[in-house]
């Protein structure tokens, strides 16, 4: 008890003594060398008794009871400096300040509406972190290399407990016993993919290699192109970019040259690590709808480099799908550079209604968030009250600054509701797919001389012995180690795989996805193309069979017949699918088929055989679908992907057109005598040569075939047909066809993302040399029905132009709802608005059309096309409504008397993030 009250006396002695101190009230102004005010300048007692900040103008006021005999003075770009001052007294001094050696600048608002930022130093930190993007950035260093080790995995989040009681899940209840915890919640692990790989970077000019060493998929032997997917899944990119890229949208980056126009930042915490000065600068969207984004950077005051920078998705982003967005990335002092070395991504996948991103924070984050919203709040209306104080601002910029600030009031408001809310929400969560990527480097080096060799063949090259490492590699080469519940996925994936009812039910996902039902090494189907009817076949019954990789991944057989009860004849198709021999995951296969069907003849890219008998186009189908034409076609196709973005097929092809009475009819016309030949057919000899580059462009691969997903850069197809004739005496003459012609098309398309949207370009053009009946023609694709059309004209009928050269533009704009979020009230929808136009030209010589007559409402493309529109898209998150306007080509179609449509109205199912 003595040592209490001991203590107590001490301490109440300190007080005293303390409380003894005069009071020392310091004020002022501060300038810098050019005389220009220093607003928000950091004043304190070297011992640390009182500290305040510059107002708006340099002027402070600091008052304390110190021991001290100095006041310092620091601000962001500027040397600090103390000063002495007499205790006990209140005195008024002037600071002049000295630009440090890495120059601020200035910052100029011009014009007659100010926009006036809470807070002066945060906006000058992050224009000093753009300015020395080139001194920090990884991208202007000369070259680098170093080890990654990149992780992905794939569990459920925040599972239901009710689920665990379903009997229908009663043979997988082991599964919960591998149950994960992430921030506290439970997630049960489904896939984890794992890759070891040595990348090299130069940068003048830009090269990159990445050799991978080691590639595992949970479940999965030698299944390595799996987890390339996974890892396709999150384009990478650091805190210096200008634009993030995720789900397909564009993200305002807050370190961009435009970041002042998306963000809000704010400065709230600084700290001497080595004796180097670090701040914190805070950011957050300046409209909640808005795609940017949430969080902090730690700057380095010297040099200005991103020490760590971490954010999360605002819980308002107009985003689909999406309940969790959420990226840390931290840095380390390599060679006297900050390089990321760690990047953890988090990513929330859900059909449910998104809520807060507050998993990565705890609880005293969240009151921390919450008292710092007060704060701000009481700091803008300090302030408001301050600047309006000016007896020089007339009423109508004290109405412009009541209304800026209000604005920035109600934001702030906003956070901190959503803060006060989170706790609740985190309790409320859907269960969610869970993605994470994390990718370590180690082994750094900057600047090294790297021999040329290292460049040469793909960005992306595979060890031979990559997808068949043992564990004892792994564990000798692992960057980190893996967690206890890492290296339990590998052992409950086996477990699940001998369950009897996993079979089961991958039965049931394969049938959902594919549309084909699973029976060991056959599948048959497709569900939807197993009836359908139009006007020349009438009902029509089909039956396809197909072989399953439980067979081989070196060949698929498939084939299907169908029957038509008007014209009461049976079409068919076999083909066969050989897989060759492939390095780095290269496509390189050889294809041979047989086809006796109907089928369109819109384009040359038309390949699908079996493109006129779905069940749901033919339920929504406006019009008779009669402009089809059957096609008799042996084809054999050589494709090889020759390094990743280059790959060229070689197609030979033998192809018999038969008219379709009274809707395609071959009718040859003499001009001269008016003599009229009915011809029953005429065939084809074909030699195609096609290469698709595409640089950078991402595969989701098949054993059997390959849906393209991502490409940042343009896709340029080009495509080569040569008509063979030969001479009737030659030994050859039965394999050729009736006409001799070449035949040039050409394809680009890009898509590119940017601050407002993305914009996707389609520019086509084609060539036709020779003398060819129009069903060898460009035939443009018309669009008879209700859903819109994104790969052809919305507003033309089939068979409505046709050409033998031409070229054509397509443009669309989608604003990810910019302008739509604007609107109180709209902007709850989440709606987004859409540009688009199409143009065609074209011409058809008169030769041609010498050959067969034009069908029925055919017209020549050789004046302009236009089609112009708006759409809105996100509807319940799914469905997207087009306007179209047709500009031209106005008149009746040719021989037929029916007018075209000058406005339209177009729906289509449309998912996405």
């Amino acid at each position: 008890m003595s040592k209490h009250i001991l203590s107590l006396f001490i301490s109440l002695l300190v007080f005293v003594a303390a409380m003894a101190q005069p009071m020392t009230t310091v004020r002022g102004k501060i300038v810098d060398s050019d005389g220009e005010t220093v607003p928000y300048a950091e004043v304190k007692f070297r011992d640390g008794a009182g500290t305040t900040l510059s107002n708006a103008d340099g002027d402070f006021l600091l008052s304390g009871r110190t021991r001290s005999d100095f006041v310092q003075f620091s601000a962001l770009g500027y040397i600090e400096i103390e000063m002495q001052i007499v205790r006990g007294i209140d005195q008024l001094i002037s600071i002049k300040l000295e630009y440090s050696s890495s120059d601020l600048g200035e910052i100029v608002v011009s014009g007659r509406r100010q926009r006036r930022y809470r807070d002066e130093k945060a906006v000058s930190l992050q224009k000093m972190v753009i300015d020395h993007k080139k001194d920090n950035a990884p991208e202007y260093f000369d070259s680098y290399e170093f080890k990654e080790q990149s992780q992905v995995q794939i569990g459920v989040y925040n599972v239901a407990s009710g689920i665990k009681t379903i009997k229908l899940f009663k043979p997988f209840w082991f599964i919960f016993d591998y149950a994960d915890t992430v921030d506290g919640v439970e997630v049960m692990p489904a896939v984890l993919a794992e890759r070891l790989s040595d990348i090299y970077v130069e940068n003048n000019p830009n090269k990159r290699v990445e050799y991978v060493n080691a590639s595992q998929f949970s479940g999965a032997e030698r299944d390595g192109s799996k987890a390339e997917l996974l890892n396709e899944l999150f384009p990478p990119f650091t805190a210096y970019d200008d634009v993030f890229l995720a789900g397909g949208k564009s993200f305002a980056s807050p370190f961009s040259n435009t970041g002042l126009s998306s963000y809000r930042y704010f400065l709230t915490d600084s700290m001497v690590v080595d004796g180097v000065k670090r701040f914190r600068l805070d950011f957050s969207p300046r409209q909640v709808q808005m795609l940017a984004l949430s969080g902090t950077a730690w700057v380095e005051d010297s040099t200005y480099a991103i020490l760590s920078f971490e954010f999360v998705l605002p819980p308002k982003a107009n985003l689909n799908f999406v309940n969790t967005f959420y990226v840390k990335q931290d840095f380390e002092k390599i060679d006297s550079q900050w390089v990321d070395v760690r990047n953890y991504m988090r990513v929330g996948f859900s059909i449910f209604k998104r809520s807060t991103d507050i998993r990565h924070l705890t609880t005293e984050d969240i009151k921390y968030s919450i008292d710092s919203c007060k704060d701000l709040k009481d700091s803008l209306k300090s302030e408001l009250k301050m600047l309006l104080k000016d007896e020089k601002l007339s009423r109508e910029e004290q109405q412009i600054l009541k209304e800026d600030y209000q604005t920035q009031i109600d934001n702030v408001n906003y956070d901190r509701r959503g803060h006060k809310k989170s706790l609740k929400q985190k309790r409320r969560e859907k269960m969610q797919i869970l993605l994470q990527q994390t990718k370590t480097k180690a082994d750094i080096q900057i600047g090294s001389d790297l021999p040329d060799t290292l460049f040469r063949g793909e960005k992306l090259q595979f060890d031979s012995a990559a997808y068949s490492r043992d564990s004892g590699y792994w564990q000798d080469n692992r960057i980190v180690e893996l967690t206890q519940q890492q290296e339990n996925i590998f052992l409950m994936i086996d477990s699940v795989k001998k369950k009897p009812a996993f079979t089961t039910w991958k039965w049931l996902a394969d049938f959902a996805v594919t549309g084909y039902m699973p029976f060991g090494i056959l599948e048959v189907g497709r569900i939807d193309e197993t009836v359908s009817w139009n006007e020349i076949e009438g009902v029509r019954p089909k039956l396809a069979l197909r072989t399953t990789d439980a067979l081989s991944e070196a060949f698929q057989l498939w084939g299907y017949a169908a029957y038509g009860t008007k014209d009461r004849d049976w079409k068919y198709l076999g083909r066969a699918f050989f897989n060759l021999p492939t390095r780095n995951e290269r496509w390189h296969n050889l294809l041979l088929s047989y086809q006796d069907d109907f089928r369109f003849l819109s384009n040359v890219e038309n390949d699908d055989p079996t493109d006129h008998d779905d069940l749901v186009e033919a339920f929504l189908r406006n019009g008779p679908l009669n402009k089809i034409m059957r096609v008799e076609e042996y084809r054999g196709a050589y494709t090889r992907e020759w390094v990743h973005g280059l790959t060229t097929e070689l197609r030979l092809s033998r192809r018999s057109y038969l008219p379709t009475d009274g809707n395609l009819e071959f009718i040859r016309t003499n001009e001269t005598n008016g003599t009229v030949e009915l011809l029953d057919r005429f065939d084809v000899s074909e030699v195609r040569l096609r290469a698709r580059i595409g640089l950078g462009e991402t595969w989701l691969q098949f054993p059997y075939r390959r849906i393209s997903t991502t490409s940042l850069k343009p896709i340029i197809e080009l495509d080569f047909a040569f008509g063979i004739k030969p001479p009737s005496s030659s030994k050859i003459a039965p394999l050729g066809g009736d006409y001799a012609y070449q035949r040039i098309y050409m394809n680009y398309y890009h898509r590119f993302s940017h601050k407002a949207g993305y914009t996707r370009y389609t520019m086509r053009a084609g060539y036709i040399f020779g003398e060819i009946p129009y069903p060898l023609t460009f035939i443009h694709e018309g669009n008879n029905g209700y859903f819109y059309l994104t790969r052809g004209f919305n507003m033309i009928r089939e068979f409505e132009f046709i050409s033998d050269r031409f070229a054509t533009l397509w443009v669309d704009h989608h604003f990810d709802g910019q302008i739509l979020n604007r609107i109180p009230g709209i902007n709850r929808l989440k709606l987004r608005t859409i540009l688009t136009g199409k143009v065609l030209i074209g011409d058809f010589s008169a030769r041609n059309k010498e050959e067969l007559d034009l069908p029925e409402g055919t017209r020549i493309a050789n004046k302009p096309y236009f089609e112009v529109g708006f759409g809105i898209e996100n509807i319940l998150y799914v469905f997207r409504l087009d306007f179209i306007w047709r500009l031209s080509a106005l008149d009746a179609l040719p021989n037929s008397g029916i007018e075209p449509d000058r406005f339209g109205v177009k729906i289509s199912f449309s998912p996405k993030f």
